[in-house]
């Protein structure tokens, strides 16, 4: 499917006509080796570096903001020699961890508004804005859900879900119709 939809791309560039194929085809299989080795790390190792994840994806997502490359608009990726770097996407997995450690030790306390549902909403809620000051709604969105379905499959009291989720709807509202190409 990349090489039919970017074979004459890539030609009229002057790269080849494999050029795409190939380079999707090298992405793959390092991100096969890498889903390989990771899923061989010890979880625990992960949950002791939570935080420092969550503080790399949180850096990662301010430095994009400074020097990162505008494309469309939105400013996603920080270039480093042949490669392109998405800080949001490295974001997503340090938000699904830190979550994970954080509200694993919370024990009975993930029913407490101050305890268990403020604090792991305040980290969340840093990343989302950060994530849509570059101008990408459907990845802030998908970090909401995903915070929010964290927070109810731990065991926190669902009208706190549905309380942020009623606060949230008129704020991506006007991320949508504030947008003119959103609106569109």
């Amino acid at each position: 499917m990349v090489f039919s939809s970017s074979a004459w791309l890539a030609h009229e560039a002057g790269s080849g006509w494999t050029h795409y194929l190939l380079r999707q085809g090298f992405f793959f299989a390092v991100g096969i080796g890498l889903m390989l080795g990771i899923s061989r790390l010890d979880y625990r190792l992960l949950r002791r570096f939570a935080p420092h994840l969550m503080l790399a994806g949180i850096a990662g997502l301010m430095v994009v903001l400074v020097i990162g490359r505008e494309i469309n608009g939105a400013r996603r990726w920080i270039s480093m020699g042949p490669f392109n770097v998405q800080p949001s996407e490295l974001a997503k997995l340090a938000l699904i961890i830190f979550l994970a450690a954080t509200l694993a030790r919370q024990g009975e306390r993930i029913r407490k508004f101050s305890t268990g549902f403020l604090p792991p909403m305040i980290a969340a809620s840093l990343t989302m804005i950060l994530v849509a000051m570059e101008n990408d709604l459907g990845t802030t969105v998908l970090l909401g859900a995903l915070t929010l379905t964290l927070l109810y499959v731990a065991g926190t009291r669902a009208s706190y879900v549905v309380a942020a989720v009623m606060l949230a709807l008129p704020i991506a509202w006007q991320f949508i119709v504030g947008v003119d190409w959103r609106r569109g």
